[in-house]
C-alpha cells in the first residue's frame, strides 16, 4: 500500500566511507536485505532497519484508520 511517506528521503551515512545515500522511506518498507552504497559498495544489513519498518507500517495504518473515520464529503455554507 503507497503512503504519504513513501516518498519522502531518508539519508544514510555509510559507515565505511562517510558518504551519504539518499533513499525513499517506501524503499525500507519494499526491500530487507541489503542496501548497496555506490561509492565504496559497502552492503548495509537492512535487519538492521526493521524496526524502521515496522514503525512506518504502524503510523501508515493509525493514519488509514482516521482518515476512514472522516467524512468522505465536507458540506460548506458560505454567508455573502
Amino acid at each position: 500500500m503507497k503512503s504519504i511517506f513513501d516518498d519522502e528521503i531518508i539519508e544514510l551515512p555509510c559507515p565505511a566511507c562517510g558518504k551519504n545515500i539518499k533513499k525513499k522511506l517506501g524503499w525500507f518498507k519494499q526491500n530487507d536485505s541489503h542496501c548497496p552504497f555506490p561509492d565504496c559498495g559497502l552492503r548495509l544489513d537492512l535487519d538492521k532497519f526493521a524496526e524502521l519498518r515496522r514503525s512506518l507500517l504502524s503510523v501508515e495504518k493509525k493514519l488509514s484508520d482516521v482518515l476512514n473515520k472522516l467524512p468522505k464529503t465536507i458540506e460548506v455554507k458560505l454567508k455573502l
